[in-house]
């Protein structure tokens, strides 16, 4: 069974072209909504932290067999720590042009001063919501109707999800990395540190960032290459 996570803003719709493709080469595929995105939004932002998508994606997880984890951006956070908690749930880990968990960290801690800054005065003029993006955020990683698709449907994170620690007890067990390449032509920062970590596997899509929308069809024969040797 493919397990399918979106990344921050978006509901388990933006996986409908790559489950479908799934579904019709025969395979099960269960698309997780996370707690305060989409149809599970909430008014409060502040009852939604780290630790409610964690355990949204566990009751996600079928507890008698593994499955074929996929998680996007944001959601890496998550599944990481998933990995690490219930390794025997899951036959491959494969992180989507993800961010990862570091133990005793929030997802920004990485972000530069300046980048934390314009997230943390976003957060407090938004009332503890980090705001979906516009068309123009999606430029370079999708065309032009794609990106208003993704803007129209996109609705606002809560933002403890990223700027609290995560509860990480020990390493993310290795997984594949895939990493879209455009528009950058390059491996990410993430990408690139997970290539010194033994047990890691690298792959690269040419894609913007959410293949989900922009490439489903490559998207789909990369997560099946992958599976085959897991399923």
């Amino acid at each position: 069974m493919f397990v399918l996570v979106p990344g921050a803003w978006l509901g388990a719709w933006v996986w409908d072209a790559v489950a479908e493709r799934l579904r019709t080469g025969g395979h099960e595929v269960r698309a997780v909504t996370l707690a305060g995105l989409a149809e599970r939004a909430v008014a409060d932002p502040s009852a939604v932290g780290p630790e409610e998508h964690v355990e949204d994606l566990l009751a996600a997880l079928d507890p008698d067999r593994r499955s074929v984890l996929v998680a996007h951006s944001y959601a890496g956070i998550v599944a990481g720590t998933v990995a690490q908690r219930v390794p025997e749930r899951i036959a491959r880990a494969v992180y989507l042009d993800a961010n990862l968990p570091v133990a005793g960290q929030s997802m920004v801690d990485g972000w530069s001063e300046g980048g934390q800054k314009y997230l943390h005065d976003l957060v407090a003029a938004s009332g503890g919501w980090w705001p979906a993006p516009r068309p123009i955020d999606f430029e370079g990683h999708a065309s032009a109707e794609q990106a208003e698709f993704l803007s129209a449907r996109a609705t606002p994170h809560p933002a403890r999800t990223v700027t609290e620690p995560v509860r990480l007890a020990g390493s993310v067990p290795p997984g594949v990395y895939l990493a879209c390449v455009r528009p950058s032509g390059g491996l990410s920062a993430e990408a690139r540190s997970v290539q010194r970590v033994a047990g890691w596997r690298i792959e690269t899509l040419e894609s913007g960032h959410w293949p989900m929308v922009s490439a489903p069809d490559a998207l789909t024969e990369s997560l099946l290459r992958i599976a085959e040797t897991t399923l």
